[in-house]
């Protein structure tokens, strides 16, 4: 008869992997939390951000009001006119042609609107961002993460939707002690 002379070898091993998962949380480093929409709303960019944003649609709008006008002028000869006459053709085409121009300029001047509004976001995310991470440096913090507080409504409208807000969502509980981000809108002013 044979025995296996090692079978405490995969025991061992077991149990060493075992406690080092098991060990303390303070190995594992300190951690924060930041709620980085709120962040954001605080920074002192955001409100010119979305004030040029705001103008910017404002003055798209009012431009597309003046070419309307001008183009229910042309409709209104349009309607006046006999189907007959010789020059209906030109103004049925002219009509269109300031219809489609007005349409056209008005989604250009909204995606221009929307681009810089972006943009102008992305520079202060990575402003808050950039501010978070000193922060951490000077804490000591080795890791921070997003956070949005348990009382924000997910305000889903559909199942995918709740999928991805739920997602969007990794941390699901943070002690008020570990949650950083009244200390990084303090920096913002």
């Amino acid at each position: 008869m044979r025995f296996n002379v090692l079978p405490w070898k995969p025991a061992l091993v077991a149990l060493a992997v075992a406690l080092l998962w098991c060990a303390p949380a303070e190995a594992a480093g300190k951690t924060a939390v930041v709620d980085i929409v709120k962040a954001m709303q605080a920074h002192p960019r955001t409100k010119v951000v979305e004030d040029k944003f705001e103008q910017a649609q404002k003055n798209a709008e009012n431009e597309l009001n003046l070419q309307d006008k001008d183009i229910q002028e042309l409709k209104r000869e349009l309607e006046a006119m006999p189907a007959e006459a010789p020059e209906r053709i030109e103004k049925e085409k002219l009509y269109q042609r300031r219809v489609s121009n007005a349409k056209f300029n008005y989604e250009w001047d909204m995606r221009l609107a929307v681009r810089e509004y972006v943009l102008g976001l992305e520079r202060i995310y990575g402003a808050v961002r950039g501010e978070v991470g000193r922060y951490a440096k000077e804490q000591g913090l080795d890791i921070v993460l997003q956070y949005t507080p348990a009382i924000t409504p997910l305000n889903a409208g559909d199942p995918k939707d709740f999928a991805l807000k739920t997602r969007l969502r990794g941390v699901l509980f943070a002690a008020n002690e570990v949650d950083i981000t009244a200390a990084i809108i303090k920096r913002f002013k």
